[in-house]
């Protein structure tokens, strides 16, 4: 069997969160053939359209209004053939680093423009990096035990980077947490 797009480790992370039992955002694969209008109501709105195998958030947009998936597909499968749509979780943006078997303190994201796009990351210099995060003590000590369990369960060994998106409503001591 032969394929033209052959499946990478970062395709295949939500599966493998999934089935260790970390939540991931929902999410649909697509291609030229899908049913936008079907994607936008199945996972709703907003949601980020994004090349699966491409980093530093190239490619990627939020859409907010029905009907812009197709635009939103077509920019994602400039940068890679197989694009993901997923359910926007915005309550917020947090990253650790990974060392030996340590989770190093969490830090919190916050772009000034309305996602963690590349102009934030690379080009635009008021993006917040908050380290303290702003949680609690237990609940970041349980965020790092899980931040270190995502990175295992990748076989990841040595050094690395975990990210998490949290709702709204998680800044409390239970809540969703939704690795990528």
């Amino acid at each position: 069997y032969t394929s033209p797009h052959t499946l990478s480790l970062h395709d295949a992370l939500p599966i493998f969160w999934q089935a260790s039992g970390l939540p991931v955002p929902e999410y649909v694969l697509l291609d030229a053939d899908s049913d936008f209008a079907r994607v936008e109501a199945e996972l709703g709105l907003p949601l980020f359209v994004k090349p699966a195998c491409e980093g530093s958030s190239i490619g990627i947009s939020k859409v907010k209004q029905a009907g812009d998936l197709g635009v939103a597909y077509a920019e994602a499968a400039k940068h890679d053939s197989l694009v993901i749509a997923e359910r926007a979780i915005l309550g917020g943006e947090y990253t650790t680093a990974i060392l030996g078997d340590a989770a190093l303190p969490i830090i919190k994201i916050e772009p000034r423009g309305e996602f963690y796009d590349y102009e934030a990351k690379y080009l635009r210099d008021d993006t917040a990096y908050r380290c303290p995060c702003g949680l609690s003590e237990d609940r970041e000590r349980e965020l790092r035990a899980q931040a270190l369990e995502a990175f295992r369960v990748l076989g990841g060994r040595g050094w690395g980077r975990v990210d998490f998106l949290m709702e709204p409503a998680a800044t409390a001591a239970v809540g969703p947490i939704f690795w990528r």
